[in-house]
């Protein structure tokens, strides 16, 4: 069901171009030039002289799946100019959960488990990351998350409950 938030008349008065702009995620070559541009832009509103950025920061930056876009990325470096005590920005100066420690670039699998209770938790991270995402990217609309990830609505409840991520069935 559609919800009628903004009038039609009003919005095709306004919507003469519409561009789709996809998520900072699928474009990491544009992480830097923008990371940079914030960097200079927001040294001199602070009035700090800030360099640039370490290599491990930059690996980071780069690593990292911004679930806000560009607005988280700015957000990020606009603390990190106000935190850094260096010219160079450093990884201490970014935010816990983007400092390497807390950034898991692929699945962490402990020897010590079974099969089966490994592969159970590592499907259970990956159900959650991957239902979080399509729920955030569809607002929450379950009917739209069933129809992106190739499932019907009772699927999409089930994981939901089974990862903890969820919503009361409509």
């Amino acid at each position: 069901m559609t919800q009628k938030l903004f009038r039609d008349d009003l919005y095709f008065r306004v919507a003469v171009v519409t561009l789709h702009v996809p998520p900072l995620r699928k474009r990491p070559d544009d992480i830097p030039p923008l990371a940079l541009h914030f960097l200079k832009e927001l040294s001199q509103s602070y009035g700090r002289t800030i360099e640039g950025f370490t290599p491990q920061v930059t690996e980071i930056l780069l690593g990292y799946a911004w679930p806000g876009n560009v607005r988280e990325l700015r957000n990020v470096i606009e603390r990190a100019v106000s935190l850094a005590a260096k010219p160079m920005i450093r990884e201490e100066d970014l935010p816990a959960q983007l400092q390497s420690g807390s950034i898991r670039r692929g699945p962490v699998v402990e020897a010590k488990e079974t099969y089966d209770i490994a592969k159970a938790r590592l499907l259970d991270q990956f159900q959650s990351q991957y239902f979080s995402q399509l729920l955030t990217e569809e607002k929450g609309n379950i009917s739209r998350v069933a129809i992106r990830a190739g499932v019907d609505r009772k699927t999409v409840y089930r994981i939901l409950n089974s990862v903890g991520l969820a919503k009361s069935a409509e």
